[in-house]
């Protein structure tokens, strides 16, 4: 099974993509709690431009005060335009719409309780 690198150097790792709009960017309000309070969102979506022309999607959060910037910012992505994203890989989240098979993989046995406890009495 492959896995993404969890080593602790990598953690905080960045990564960047470079692709073209394939929409006009826009600005969405995300809610952040129970008393409606909501923070804009700068969402794009893109192709790379690696030989896959993998579709991405990809989010920019800004401050609650920061609405106007985010706008400003939203005007400059248009569609068939140029863009680089930045992101940690923390959080990132890879969606296959199209898998070709999901197989379960086999459990490695794990102790219960008993067989703990069972252990340690001996």
């Amino acid at each position: 099974m492959h896995t993404i690198d969890q080593h602790p150097s990598r953690i905080n790792a960045d990564m960047e993509l470079r692709g073209t709009l394939v929409r006009n960017a826009e600005v969405r309000n995300k809610v952040l709690d129970g008393d409606g309070h909501t923070v804009p969102v700068l969402c794009i979506e893109f192709t790379t431009d690696s030989s896959s022309h993998m579709p991405v999607r990809a989010e920019q959060v800004y401050k609650p005060n920061e609405h106007k910037l985010a706008e400003t910012h939203a005007k400059a992505l248009r569609r068939g335009g140029a863009v680089t994203i930045t992101a940690p890989l923390v959080g990132l989240k890879l969606v296959a719409t199209n898998a070709s098979a999901i197989t379960p993989e086999a459990a490695e046995p794990t102790e219960t309780p008993d067989q703990f406890r069972q252990g340690a009495l001996l």
